[in-house]
């Protein structure tokens, strides 16, 4: 009878430990994720480094490059500038126009003067865009500081006029540096002027969904600066969007509805300090070239909002209709003798509040 070797003359294939097998297990998880990490930085960026690419693109496509050393990136605003600028001098073309001017900046970032620690003057905040702002002519000729030499002549009372005007604001952002920083300065007058930036688009995505995607990468703890975690967000964000990509890519900054919206809480917030605010409605070339008084676009929104909620209203196009001569740097931005306008027409809605 033959016999068959037991069990012990078998040789067994060896098993490997347990905590081996956890260990290659482990080990080759983080590899992958490695890679994935490192991929993912080759081909994307992070949301704060998008939101300055697009603000950049925007600068070029303007046509004044070298605008963009004027910014610092800020996590509520987008971008804002940078403080204490001393004549810097910015040249290039918007369209077929040549601009050449300088910007100087106070010890916050806002183009016009330094601002008293104490206060004894009488404080106006003007939150708004490039046309605010003044692009295309110097400092002291935009229309902001014209507004303060010429409300300084005829009521004989200090005045302080802070531009917190910035290029590329939308009313999301000029109501966001209300909010964290323009009651600050303490303003007894505030006059907003929004629009052209609100209408246009902005990578797809709306100035609310900017703000939300960098508040998440802020709060994501450790996984905020991860590549790979932000590539899985998206994937995710892309799964849920309603939307399809045609209509997104058609999607402004802020929608009428939006727009509309935000100027309300921009009314709703002074109105609860008991801080007045005007509504400025700024023109453009072509009605002027056309003589047409008709408002357009997101002027009428403006115009609307400021009937219905008993918002006074500065609309800037009939007062460059009477005036003579060219006023703008190009189809939207006014020059000196255009912000010498604008000034005026403000004066004349202010004329008889006590200003000392």
């Amino acid at each position: 009878m033959a016999s068959y070797p037991g069990p012990s003359e078998f040789e067994r294939p060896a098993r490997a430990p347990f905590c081996k097998n956890v260990f290659f297990s482990v080990l080759v998880c983080a590899c992958t994720l490695a890679l994935f990490e490192i991929g993912s930085r080759l081909f994307v960026s992070h949301e704060d480094d998008l939101v300055r690419k697009e603000h950049e693109d925007l600068i070029r496509v303007l046509g004044l490059p070298g605008m963009i050393d004027l910014f610092d990136p800020d996590p509520d605003l987008f971008w804002k500038l940078k403080p204490n600028l001393d004549s810097e001098r910015i040249s290039g073309t918007i369209g077929r126009y040549p601009v050449t001017f300088e910007v100087s900046t106070n010890e916050i970032g806002l183009r016009s003067r330094p601002i008293p620690r104490e206060k004894r003057e009488f404080r106006v905040l003007v939150l708004g865009n490039s046309c605010a702002f003044g692009i295309g002519v110097d400092d002291e000729e935009t229309w902001p500081a014209r507004l303060e030499e010429m409300l300084r002549r005829s009521t004989g009372g200090d005045v302080l006029v802070m531009n917190a005007s910035v290029p590329g604001y939308s009313s999301y952002q000029g109501k966001c540096f209300l909010e964290t920083r323009g009651f600050a300065l303490r303003p007894d007058l505030v006059i907003a002027s929004f629009g052209f930036n609100d209408a246009s688009e902005w990578s797809s995505r709306s100035d609310m969904q900017v703000a939300r995607a960098l508040a998440a990468g802020r709060s994501g703890g450790p996984l905020a600066a991860s590549r790979a975690y932000l590539v899985l967000r998206k994937v995710v964000a892309g799964v849920r969007a309603t939307e399809t990509t045609e209509n997104t890519k058609k999607r402004p900054r802020l929608s009428p509805r939006e727009f509309d919206r935000a100027l309300v809480e921009i009314r709703d917030l002074c109105a609860e300090r008991n801080v007045p605010v005007l509504f400025l409605i700024w023109p453009f070339r072509k009605q002027m070239e056309e003589k047409n008084d008709a408002l357009l676009a997101y002027q009428r929104i403006v115009a609307e909002v400021g009937e219905r909620e008993r918002v006074p209203l500065i609309d800037l196009v009939g007062p460059f209709l009477e005036a003579e001569g060219d006023l703008f740097v190009d189809n939207l931005h006014a020059n000196a003798a255009g912000c010498r306008v604008a000034a005026e027409a403000i004066v004349s809605v202010l004329e008889g509040a006590r200003v000392d």
